[in-house]
């Protein structure tokens, strides 16, 4: 049994709702063990089996990824396999959203990477920030030009 929103009789659109509702749950990670057990053992299919599969091979691409770099940050024109920095990175823009509980789970148990690595520098270079101003109680930043023995400093007025 196919789960599909394509339904044009009218006498099962009761049927419909319900299946669809069942679909949703699943998606969110809200369907209960008991009730997925259930339905799949009378046929029913919550992914597309294309889109598991495609699930199951990045997932797997990617333990060998952790496993060689010892990271989940993943290059998204990654040249040895260019659809899992895709994937890794469709992944990280949607925050996981269309994700199963399993997915997630599996995702975390390799220590995935949620935040993109752009975002992961701005925070830790916020981190820098505030530490600096504990210190030096001000946003005056100095910083050296390799090129020439001057000093510059730029100040930040912080509301």
């Amino acid at each position: 049994i196919d789960v599909n929103d394509n339904n044009d009789n009218n006498n099962n659109m009761d049927l419909a709702v319900w299946m669809n509702a069942q679909k949703q749950s699943f998606q969110k990670g809200t369907l209960s063990q008991e009730d997925y057990q259930a339905l799949s053992s009378i046929g029913v299919l919550f992914t597309q089996p294309r889109k598991e599969y495609t699930w199951i091979s990045h997932y797997r691409a990617l333990y060998y990824f952790v496993q060689a770099y010892g990271h989940s940050k993943v290059p998204e024109r990654y040249a040895h396999h260019p659809s899992l920095g895709q994937w890794v990175s469709q992944i990280r823009h949607n925050q996981g959203i269309h994700l199963n509980t399993q997915q997630r789970q599996a995702l975390d148990a390799l220590n995935f990477q949620w935040k993109s690595v752009p975002q992961q520098n701005w925070l830790q270079t916020y981190q820098q920030l505030k530490q600096h101003l504990l210190e030096n109680h001000n946003a005056i930043i100095p910083s050296t030009d390799n090129t020439t023995t001057t000093t510059t400093t730029t100040t930040t007025t912080l509301l």
